[in-house]
């Protein structure tokens, strides 16, 4: 090895606490320093890969030029960027110093940037590109940062501006000078360290500076149930999602911890990607699998007849088969105790079932959903899906069709996983078991314990949860309650030893009657509509419910046999046809057929101007943002009640 300071850290002499993220990296380079660690592509569009040994040389490298730049341990850096290979040195080398990284994507606006670096008191900021310093530059200037580290320099021209690429080459150099210095920044961290402070993407109100520590991301990676069935050094991981935020984060530290590849990707491209470099596993936000499902129930309702029965055949097949292999494994969701003489009866019937049909579903499955899963590429092992609801529909599609979906709950404060499945316990309608040595407690608004089955507000407790909120005690204070964090999302602990989840807390509508209503389920089974693209329940303080709803033109325009490029929601608006289809729609899937209360009907609709989105009306990971979408169309909400 040439250099003498990764000769020195991958000896067995250095020691460094196995309770900070550092160590994590170090361990696998000593193990595999040959394989292949990360995978992207260049501007040509050439794919590129890095091995651990070249990238842990690349972290030392910047590690040691950011301390010469005057970085000192404990300082706050704003990493503004999104999934790159440049980005993973970025965040490992600020930790090699001591210091706290404070995330964000490039999507951000300049206000939140400058409200971000100010109340975290950043003191060097790492940025994308030059659509990013141009939204930094302006607070740099005015806060006295003297440089402003740029990842692709392309069509920047300004004495702020200092190449990452150079940085990496001075670092070079640098090394001897600053070894002893890194090292030395290195022993000195501990598991109860802040390592990152992760702004909430603020659904409501100001975001809040979520302080995450060293022992709570080493908890995740020896606990999370996905990837305890990883092989080391061998399993390949598709990173799509937002790497600032904890989920993808949390995931990618995981794959470090396991050996495992890391291939960046992006939407654009993640469809031919996926293809060709056939990953095992992959972190997704349930907005992606919604639209990987309706383009495969579109794909099969342009199809012919001939392809319409086949697939309904194979999947009929699949889920019957599906369906039997949770029972006799015990992983149906039971939110009641489940009757031991009925299932016996059941389970007798099942299996009778089972045995003249498992051929033919072989037959099927090779015919038909084996050419659905070779365009994920044919060798995922499961994709894990979080950040938010999964709707039921897609769910069971999915796990039917073979492509495990392993749903997960967690959250920013708690690093972030509460609760996950794994392919032993598959529990459809759950997020899992909760993971060892977390504790959770579903209560009643009071903050009484209430029983098994029983839904009330989850409350959770363990080494995954925060360290609380940057410079905000008060916040804190009301979220960690005697070592309790208050999610404020609504669920039950099931029968199977798994939680469930059914709302938000503040999400709650309450109406005239003093009826509670979660709006989440509803708003899953309206999408289900081919006319209803995103949709969002309204009616607080009101005698009924109603929505907001953007329609699928390209579904509407078939319908009305036109081309999709003249509807506008202006003309449809206006259109008693298409109102009328859209009353329809709505009232029939929120109609007791689908196990839906009087109260929970809704009665009205408007459509959105425009679909919702992301930075906009929803967050990064697809979650609405209610209270702005409320704001937006308070006009056309009040003219549902009018009457």
């Amino acid at each position: 090895m040439n250099s003498e300071n990764t000769h020195i850290i991958l000896s067995n002499d250095f020691n460094i606490s196995s309770d900070i993220i550092p160590s994590v990296i170090i361990q696998t380079v000593k193990k595999i320093p040959k394989n292949e660690a990360y995978q992207y592509k260049e501007k040509s569009g050439q794919w590129q890969t890095a091995t651990w040994y070249e990238t842990l040389e690349n972290i030392l490298n910047l590690a040691v030029a950011l301390a010469e730049s005057g970085l000192k341990p404990g300082d706050k850096v704003a990493l503004i960027a999104d999934n790159r290979y440049e980005w993973i040195l970025a965040d490992m080398a600020i930790q090699f110093n001591g210091c706290v990284s404070v995330p964000r994507g490039s999507d951000s606006t300049e206000e939140e940037l400058s409200y971000i670096m100010n109340h975290s008191e950043s003191r060097m900021i790492i940025a994308e590109n030059n659509v990013v310093t141009q939204k930094v530059f302006n607070y740099a200037r005015k806060n006295n940062i003297s440089k402003v580290v740029v990842m692709d320099m392309t069509g920047i021209n300004d004495p702020l501006a200092v190449s990452f690429e150079k940085l990496l080459e001075s670092g070079a150099a640098l090394r001897p000078k600053w070894e002893n210095e890194i090292i030395n920044r290195l022993k000195s961290l501990k598991k109860e360290d802040i390592y990152t402070i992760i702004y909430t993407s603020g659904t409501t109100g100001v975001p809040k500076g979520v302080m995450a520590t060293h022992g709570n991301i080493i908890h995740q990676i020896t606990e999370v149930p996905p990837f305890r069935g990883m092989v080391f050094g061998k399993d390949r991981w598709l990173s799509i999602l937002p790497i600032w935020h904890v989920f993808e984060r949390t995931a990618e530290y995981i794959t470090i911890a396991t050996g495992g590849k890391t291939i960046y990707t992006n939407i654009r491209n993640l469809k031919s990607d996926i293809r060709e470099q056939k990953p095992t596993l992959m972190a997704s936000a349930p907005r992606l699998w919604e639209t990987v499902y309706l383009g495969i129930q579109k794909t099969i309702d342009s199809g012919s007849g001939v392809k319409k029965v086949l697939f309904s055949i194979a999947y009929n097949l699949s889920s019957f088969k599906g369906r039997v292999i949770r029972f006799l494994k015990g992983n149906e969701l039971h939110q009641k105790k489940p009757n031991a003489i009925l299932n016996f009866f059941r389970g007798i019937i099942y299996i009778l079932g089972l045995i003249p049909a498992y051929p033919f579903y072989l037959l099927f499955d090779f015919i038909v959903l084996s050419k659905i899963r070779a365009a994920t590429g044919g060798k995922l092992k499961a994709t894990i899906s979080g950040g938010g609801a999964l709707p039921r529909h897609v769910d069971e599609f999915f796990n039917n069709i073979g492509i495990p979906v392993l749903e997960g709950y967690g959250m920013t404060e708690t690093a972030p996983v509460i609760a996950a499945r794994d392919l032993k316990k598959l529990v459809i309608g759950s997020v899992g078991r909760i993971i060892q040595d977390v504790s959770v407690e579903i209560r009643d608004f009071e903050g009484k314990p209430l029983s098994r089955g029983e839904k009330g507000i989850v409350w959770v407790k363990g080494p995954n949860v925060m360290k609380g909120y940057y410079k905000m005690p008060e916040k804190t204070s009301e979220t960690i309650i005697n070592g309790w964090l208050n999610t404020g999302d609504m669920g039950f602990i099931s029968f199977n030893n798994t939680l469930t989840l059914t709302g938000r807390a503040k999400d709650t509508i309450v109406l005239l009657s003093g009826e509670n209503i979660e709006p989440g389920p509803i708003e899953e089974k309206l999408i289900q509509s081919r006319y209803i693209d995103m949709v969002m329940i309204t009616g607080q303080d009101k005698k009924f419910l109603t929505c907001i709803v953007y329609p699928n033109l390209e579904a509407l325009a078939e319908k009305m046999s036109v081309d999709p490029s003249v509807l506008t929601i202006g003309r449809i608006s206006d259109d008693k046809e298409v109102r009328d289809l859209f009353l329809t729609e709505i009232k029939t899937y929120t109609s007791s057929e689908f196990g839906f209360k009087y109260f929970e009907k809704v009665q009205d609709f408007r459509f959105a101007d425009k679909p919702f989105e992301v930075g906009d009306e929803i967050t990064s990971l697809g979650k609405m943002k209610r209270h702005i979408i409320t704001e937006k169309y308070a006009i056309k909400i009040a003219s549902m009640y009018e009457n």
